[in-house]
């Protein structure tokens, strides 16, 4: 099952969740409770190029696999 990215408008947490490639609802923030305002993020592939001056944004975490 593939891994998805949530981020949730109401308190601001990035989440990920394990879930079915056909799922249809959005799952409840874990930190809020709501899934009123929880969206689905476009996730980038990671490519580790070797150069130390890449950065990352927005709620993935910064320095890729180890």
């Amino acid at each position: 099952m593939p891994i998805y990215e949530f981020k949730c408008s109401e308190c601001g947490l990035c989440f990920e969740e394990i879930l079915p490639a056909d799922h249809k609802q959005t799952p409840p923030c874990p930190q809020c409770k709501t899934n009123k305002k929880v969206e689905k993020l476009l996730s980038a592939s990671v490519q580790h190029s070797g150069s130390a001056g890449s950065q990352a944004s927005g709620c993935a975490p910064k320095g890729g696999f180890s």
